[in-house]
């Protein structure tokens, strides 16, 4: 697992990420990404905007002689560890068998492109926002069966062993609390 990176802040306006332009991100993150390597850096594909992302901003790019990647974007007021969990949990349900897209990089740094962000796999295929809405049923039907049919103990293990606490992710309580954190969201009642 890659941790946070630590660096000062880049030369780039310190704009939310809501107020920057797709352009403005793109020679961001190429910036950051020319003083993480020591060989040059380009894109073969520029940072393209990808549907879906509650909370997040999502791009799609590739770097040249890279395969394609996925940059997501967290809104200002989110914090690194909630990536880093993520990074954690992602890597875990991807090592089950999972399709999970793996996190490759986390950078805790918000002054670079207006929030904390993550540097994950593509996965290929189209996301659920993509296909016509008489097939999401059909499709997180089917995940959700996948996901029922899983043995979990090897992902309680590699939890525990983390020292994950089991309450963030064995209690319908805490579950519970996320989907109407969500639902609130997404209906306008949270900021």
């Amino acid at each position: 697992m890659v941790s946070s990176s630590e660096r000062g802040a880049m030369p780039a306006l310190a704009l939310e990420t809501e107020f920057r332009s797709d352009q403005q991100i793109a020679a961001d993150f190429l910036s950051y990404l020319q003083s993480k390597f020591e060989d040059p850096v380009a894109y073969e594909v520029e940072p393209t905007r990808l549907t879906g992302g509650f909370d997040a901003r999502l791009y799609r790019y590739q770097l040249v002689d890279q395969e394609p990647r996925v940059l997501r974007i967290q809104r200002p007021e989110r914090k690194e560890e909630e990536l880093l969990y993520q990074q954690f949990v992602y890597q875990t349900l991807n090592q089950q068998g999972l399709k999970i897209p793996v996190i490759h990089h986390v950078c805790g740094d918000k002054s670079i492109l207006g929030g904390v962000f993550a540097v994950m796999d593509l996965l290929p295929g189209r996301t659920v926002f993509e296909l016509a809405p008489e097939l999401h049923a059909k499709v997180l039907g089917e995940s959700m069966a996948t996901l029922h049919e899983m043995d979990v103990r090897p992902i309680v293990e590699a939890f525990r062993q983390s020292d994950v606490p089991d309450e963030l992710y064995l209690s319908p309580l805490v579950i519970k609390r996320r989907w109407i954190l969500w639902k609130k969201r997404t209906h306008g009642l949270l900021n």
